[in-house]
């Protein structure tokens, strides 16, 4: 099984100006390590897929806090966009971003919010898992996700096979 990972930084942080190739929310069933409960609700992993970039998915306080989404089939990414909002425990710098095959759980230098951060990959992430991993005692907090890739085995060719996942 071939895993994925990046460690995010400034350098593969591309603050980059992108279309979005449709505005379909993803799709995928999302798990994290905890949910967060203030007076307001519960801050579910969902949150961060809903379309709705100010409800965010946001974990407890642990170590090695963590978001991940089954995508629901094998895809090559290309690109994974990550939105927070300014916010005391919205920081996920020195997060690890992990791809592959397997729901086990195997740095972000630097982020900014109230933007998208692009990670970009060069056709070398295929998995069926995406983990967004806090390695320290912190919260994981994700305001939006958007992943660009195509399926498994469909041709670069169509353009339908190459889209907002």
């Amino acid at each position: 099984m071939k895993l994925t990972y990046l460690r995010l930084n400034s350098l593969q942080a591309m603050q980059a100006k992108m279309v979005f190739l449709s505005t379909t929310t993803l799709k995928g069933n999302t798990t994290q390590s905890s949910n967060y409960i203030d007076g307001t609700g519960t801050f579910s992993s969902d949150r961060a897929i809903d379309g709705n970039m100010s409800t965010c998915a946001h974990t407890n306080k642990t170590v090695d806090s963590w978001w991940r989404i089954d995508l629901l089939g094998v895809y090559n990414i290309s690109c994974i966009a990550i939105y927070n909002i300014k916010h005391n425990n919205a920081n996920i710098t020195g997060a690890q971003i992990f791809i592959g095959n397997s729901r086990e759980i195997h740095s972000l230098n630097s982020t900014e919010t109230n933007t998208y951060n692009y990670f970009h990959f060069n056709g070398e992430a295929v998995g069926r898992y995406v983990l967004v991993f806090t390695p320290v005692t912190n919260f994981t907090v994700l305001c939006d996700v958007k992943i660009w890739g195509s399926l498994k085995g469909a041709t670069r060719s169509d353009p339908q096979n190459y889209v907002l996942i």
